[in-house]
């Protein structure tokens, strides 16, 4: 879903008291759309949205290595495979004042999100002639795999009364 990884950064950011609300903000820009369309199974992955996630923080009091450590878990966690061609976060400080006690922060990263829709029939959208709506499609995973347990199936083992012949 668009947006979901500026919220997630956003909120961990706000829950490990980076800055009190007031003096934090985020939003996106240089957003671009990437059209891609994958049938996944269970939905479409129409694309990709590849905008630019903007952090500030005003008067930042507290260790650089802290925040920078923040910003690397959660990217760490929530983007393991991050691709190269988004490139690495930037931060940019600005000090406020002399003795370098606070500091005004802003902090840029690329993310790119899927577009995803999934059949509902009282979706808003119509494609390939049915009805859908924005949502995360679920990808279905294989939790067991069996191989030659039919007996139709000519690849299965089967006992026989023929004996074995080398082939010529």
């Amino acid at each position: 879903m668009v947006g979901e990884k500026l919220r997630g950064l956003t909120q961990y950011l706000l829950d490990h008291n980076v800055s009190a609300p007031k003096k934090f903000d985020s939003w996106m820009e240089q957003g671009r759309l990437m059209v891609g369309g994958e049938d996944l199974g269970n939905g479409y992955r129409l694309g990709f949205y590849r905008y630019q996630a903007i952090f500030t923080i005003e008067d930042y009091s507290k260790g650089a290595d802290l925040l920078m450590a923040l910003v690397l878990i959660w990217l760490m966690e929530n983007e393991p495979d991050r691709p190269d061609e988004l490139g690495e976060p930037e931060i940019v400080v600005d000090e406020v004042n002399d003795r370098c006690e606070k500091a005004d922060i802003e902090i840029s990263i690329t993310f790119e999100e899927p577009i995803e829709v999934v059949r509902d029939t009282k979706g808003d959208l119509t494609y390939r002639g049915s009805n859908y709506r924005v949502d995360t499609v679920l990808i279905n995973q294989a939790d067991e795999v069996s191989v030659g347990d039919q007996t139709i199936d000519p690849t299965d083992w089967r006992e026989t009364d023929a004996s074995y012949r080398e082939p010529v």
